[in-house]
């Protein structure tokens, strides 16, 4: 064999193992061990790394080891509605305890996306849709332990 084929034999089989390590990283390491953020999490912090996958949106914050794992989530008063093309590294998060309501501060800007919610102001939906969702939404709160 040439010099040159087995250099493109090894860069190859390099490239695929170190594909196959940070797929094992992503799906073992983030996807699998992340805390859920329910309506009984508090957090607070600025987004140091952030990952989707299948419509859920993964983020470490600063000073944190783990990752939280955040529902599908979006808002179409903004230009990117769903939550995990709208968040960038460096965003503040804020959520407070028994809320549903995660809110975003970037630039001295305050945005807000609802835990779960991917019909929130959807033009595409009934407004008699949209407000059945949001009163079962308000039960689910009201009959929460959270306190």
């Amino acid at each position: 064999m040439k010099r040159s084929e087995i250099l493109i034999i090894s860069m190859t089989f390099i490239g695929f193992a170190s594909l196959l390590v940070w797929f094992g990283h992503l799906s073992f390491g983030i996807f699998q061990n992340s805390k859920p953020i329910i309506l009984e999490t508090p957090i607070t912090g600025v987004i140091n790394d952030l990952n989707q996958y299948k419509g859920f949106t993964y983020i470490q914050l600063e000073h944190e080891n783990e990752y939280w794992k955040i529902d599908g989530s979006k808002n179409y008063d903004y230009s990117e509605p769903f939550i995990a093309d709208f968040l960038l590294k460096g965003d503040f998060l804020e959520k407070n305890k028994c809320s549903d309501t995660l809110f975003v501060k970037r630039d001295n800007q305050k945005f807000h996306f609802l835990i779960g919610d991917v019909l929130y102001n959807s033009k595409t939906r009934s407004k008699e849709f949209i407000e059945y969702w949001r009163n079962q939404r308000r039960i689910i709160t009201e009959k929460s332990d959270c306190k």
